[in-house]
């Protein structure tokens, strides 16, 4: 029987979410029913297999991104979200940017304000920049390595400034324009006519119609021949370094998922985790694999990564992680989910 794990304590604010979004799977379902978006209609992609680099913008919101958390989650998918500063420092504490890194999604910078960049000094320009790297740096222990301008706009002054921060600038191939609200087969159209290998996708984390379309987009991609990935040139996971260190006593553990890759026999899931109080590895990995329940299979070693072995894969479904210390309960931290892909030949 599968087996649908929690991802985090079961507050009131989780049940919400957790119903909203099977209400956005409820209303992808019926409209495949009634043919408004059915999968022999949806449009399909005009490359057969490939990386897709998902990308959100302006947020965080309080809702709609934990939302978003929890589709990509259902498809083991990963992206990279570039949240305005201002928002962040209001909306969002250390704990939610450290989950969402646990997670292995990105972070970039997407400037403080929202401006645009070409009507401001060079002096307001970085103020506008470094202002949002400071904030992520605050919760996440690192300064951002990447960042997109507002509107898309830059021009020499603005990449100099980017990259003399460290930050390299990231634009897109396909934008939905989900606030304009244009229907799912619409933004799927606009998505599919751009879709290839490596294909950057614009969407936003502060519109209710980016649910439908993502959800929708999750879909229709089959999971064996197309992957959703966090930006490499932002960090997926953070810096490991920098956010060991931003970590206390009370803090929940930190890490990420490298890979989870399958073959005939097993399943391999290898990442790092850390804890102050597990100085030298030990730390818990729990995981659920082939729909099953959460099964205790191994520890961190001392330079905290950890290597696992699943049984042999059933079903090619996400693969969750969680990491916890030995006899603290309740003190655990989900490391998102992946899903499995073939192991390298040697």
């Amino acid at each position: 029987m599968q087996v649908i794990a929690s991802m985090e304590p079961p507050d009131s604010t989780s049940r919400r979410r957790a119903v909203l979004v099977i209400l956005v799977l409820g209303m992808l379902a019926v409209s495949a029913v009634s043919g408004q978006a059915s999968a022999s209609s949806a449009p399909e992609p005009g490359q057969d297999s490939g990386v897709v680099y998902l990308t959100f913008d302006d947020g965080p919101h309080p809702m709609y991104t934990p939302m978003i958390l929890d589709l990509l989650e259902r498809r083991g998918a990963q992206a990279t979200f570039f949240p305005l500063g201002r928002r962040l420092e209001e909306r969002w504490e250390t704990h939610q940017i450290q989950d969402l890194l646990n997670r292995g999604h990105a972070l970039g910078n997407h400037s403080w304000n929202h401006p645009r960049l070409l009507e401001m000094t060079r002096v307001d320009m970085r103020h506008e920049l470094d202002q949002a790297s400071a904030v992520v740096e605050k919760r996440a222990g690192y300064r951002p390595r990447c960042f997109r301008a507002p509107y898309g706009e830059v021009d020499a002054t603005v990449l100099e400034i980017g990259d003399g921060m460290g930050m390299e600038h990231v634009a897109w191939d396909a934008d939905p324009q989900e606030w304009r609200s244009p229907t799912v087969e619409e933004a799927l159209g606009h998505i599919r006519a751009r879709l290839h290998d490596g294909s950057v996708v614009l969407m936003h984390d502060r519109r209710w119609m980016t649910l439908p379309i993502l959800a929708k987009l999750l879909q229709v991609l089959p999971a064996d021949r197309w992957s959703f990935e966090a930006l490499p040139q932002c960090g997926p996971g953070g810096d490991p370094l920098a956010r060991m260190v931003s970590r206390n006593i009370d803090s929940l553990p930190v890490g990420s998922i490298w890979e989870v890759a399958h073959q005939e026999d097993e399943i391999r899931v290898t990442g790092w985790a850390y804890h102050p109080a597990s100085p030298v590895g030990g730390l818990i990995v729990t995981v659920n694999a082939n729909g099953q329940a959460p099964e205790v299979l191994g520890v961190t070693g001392r330079d905290h990564s950890f290597s696992v072995i699943v049984g042999a894969p059933v079903s090619l479904v996400p693969v969750c992680v969680w990491i916890g210390e030995s006899g603290r309960t309740g003190h655990e931290a989900f490391l998102g989910c992946l899903q499995p892909v073939p192991a390298p030949q040697n």
